[in-house]
This record gives C-alpha cells, structure tokens and sequence, in this order.
C-alpha cells in the first residue's frame, strides 16, 4: 500500500505591499530604523533530500501564479536561479560564525554580503539584529521575484531546512511549509549513484557502512526535524506523485492559494518524460532525474540491507506517522 495523502494546514490571509522593480541592494536590510519590510515568501519546499525536491520546484514553476526557486537550469523552462540555503546557513551564525560568514556572503550571487560583518556580534542582541536584517534581506529577494517573474506566489527549497524549524518560525511564524517524503530504500540508492557521479565514491555495490551512515546523517535526522513541523503544512509523498498526482497537485494548490485547474497540466508539464527527456527507467547518471521509477532499490539494494534500514528507521515513521497522520506503512514493510 502507498503512502495516502495527508494535507496539514489552513490558508492565512496575508497583507501583501505592491511589488516594486526595485533591486535587492537598494532595499535596507535593517530591521526597523524605519526602513519598510518587504512581505515575506508565501511558502517554503522543506525537504527532502533525494526525495523529489528539485520535481516539486519545477512543477510549482509551471503555475501561472507561483514562482518557487531554485530552478536549475537542467530543468525545462529553468533560468538558473541559484539556491538559497538560507536557513541551512543561518543555523551557524551561534555554531561557526567563521562557516556562517563565508556562506552567508556567498549565497544568492552575493546578495547578504554587505549585511554579514567581519567580527562575530558580541552578545545575543548583536545576533539576532542581525537575524532580523538577514530575514528582510531575504524577503525582499523573494519580493523581487513576484515582480521578474509576474507571479504573486513566491517560495523556495531548500532539503536541509527541515532540520531547522525552529529557525523558520522564529523569522516567519505561520509560514507555508511543504515536504516530500520518499521511500528511504530509494533514498540511498539515489544518493548512492549521486556521489557517484561527484567523484566521492567508487562504482561500487552499496555496503552495510553506507546505509549506517545515511541513516544518521540524513533519514534519521530529517525524520526529527519533521515532527517539529507544525501548521500550516502540506506533506505528500514521491509515490503519489507516480501513481496518481493531479489529486496530489490539486490539493498542493488549494494549500498555497493557487488555482487548482492547472493541476493536470502541471502534472503533464511535470512529468519525467518532460522534465528529462527520457521514459521512466531509461537511466542518465548524470542528471538530476537519474531514472523516474518507485522500488528502484529491489535491484540495487542487498535484502539484508533493506532490513537494516527500516530497522534503523522504525521507531521515528512510527513517531512521524503518528504525529502528522500520514500512513508510512510501505516505508516500513519488507516489499521483496
């Protein structure tokens, strides 16, 4: 059985300032000192990693209203947006503020760089000023993308903002959240083909050592961070996606606020045949969209190792299952 939908959330209204043509640098990024906030993002793709985040994205882009960024130029109709990471970022600013400096100046072509000072704030005042400057930097940049791209719905993704919930209410109380969960067997066959192709791992069988360390590293700790999420909240899954995904689209859609007879054409526009260029199984290493089919793992993956990885897993599908009403049961089941 796969996943059902669960859809956690209500529609908020939100006082929206007009869009403006003005660019990010001429926007302050203090935060009061009169300057005049820029309304912030409408949502924000949480996660997670390997599990369809970069399909999410394309397909919100083809909404006449929604402009959700990164869109990576591998991708039909992408610009080349660049990621923002800005939450995954932000996290060091208490942590390693030396990491946080160089990234946060790096990020979005530069567009934080004036507002990060060389030294460390020196007491929790100084830092979260500066929390603040960076979170109306960061709202005016996704204002700026309502007017370049004439869309009055703006989000981002980000994989690894699910592990920072606490950061996104903080800044954006009552924000639009949006995950993808995915089989985690087909999770590591996916990052294990990725680092692959980065050059960081050998071509190889995957190994009892990479699965302990995915488990750690990403299922694991994106699971807690989802029991975390609260409303309002749209949490779907990759399987859905491929089995039936205009009802899946649609009720994506009725969550943001978009119109939702756009659904089938996103769905179409969305596809793995759109978006790669190939049918389904048809493999390409190389890009974003590796092979397009669910249980992938069944012929990559050894059975012990499957157990392995749902054993390691139970005890927090059990808890997300249970906290977000979303049946995980397949996730868990052996499936051989």
């Amino acid at each position: 059985m796969l996943p059902v939908l669960a859809s956690r959330g209500y529609e908020r209204e939100r006082a929206r300032a007009p869009a403006t043509s003005m660019s990010v640098e001429a926007i302050p990024g203090a935060h009061g000192r009169g300057a005049v906030a820029a309304p912030p993002p409408d949502f924000l793709v949480i996660g997670m990693q390997k599990s369809g985040t970069h399909w999410i994205t394309a397909m919100l882009n083809f909404h006449p209203q929604i402009r959700c960024f990164p869109s990576l130029p591998q991708q039909v109709g992408g610009d080349g947006s660049p990621p923002a990471r800005f939450f995954h970022v932000l996290a060091r600013l208490d942590s390693d503020y030396a990491s946080f400096r160089r990234s946060m100046r790096r990020i979005l072509k530069g567009a934080f760089a004036d507002l990060v000072p060389e030294d460390e704030p020196a007491t929790e005042a100084g830092r979260q000023e500066l929390r603040l400057r960076l979170r109306d930097r960061f709202s005016a940049y996704c204002d700026e993308q309502r007017t370049l791209h004439g869309k009055p719905l703006v989000g981002e993704k980000t994989a690894e903002t699910v592990h920072h919930i606490g950061l996104v209410d903080r800044l954006f109380p009552g924000i639009k959240k949006v995950c993808i969960l995915r089989d985690p067997r087909d999770r590591v066959v996916s990052y294990h083909h990725q680092q692959i192709l980065k050059g960081r791992r050998e071509e190889r069988a995957i190994n009892a050592e990479d699965v302990d360390a995915y488990l750690e590293k990403y299922l694991r700790k994106d699971y807690r961070g989802l029991l975390d999420v609260g409303e309002p909240f749209f949490l779907l899954s990759y399987e859905q996606l491929h089995e039936d995904p205009v009802p899946v689209v649609e009720g994506l859609l009725r969550f943001l606020g978009a119109a939702t007879g756009e659904a089938p054409e996103l769905a179409r526009g969305a596809s793995f045949e759109r978006l790669s260029g190939r049918r389904p199984s048809e493999e390409d290493r190389g890009s974003y969209y590796r092979k397009g089919v669910v249980g992938d793992w069944r012929g990559q993956l050894d059975p012990s190792l499957s157990t392995r990885l749902i054993e390691g897993l139970d005890d927090l599908t059990r808890e997300v299952e249970s906290r977000h009403g979303f049946d995980l049961s397949a996730y868990r089941s052996p499936g051989l």
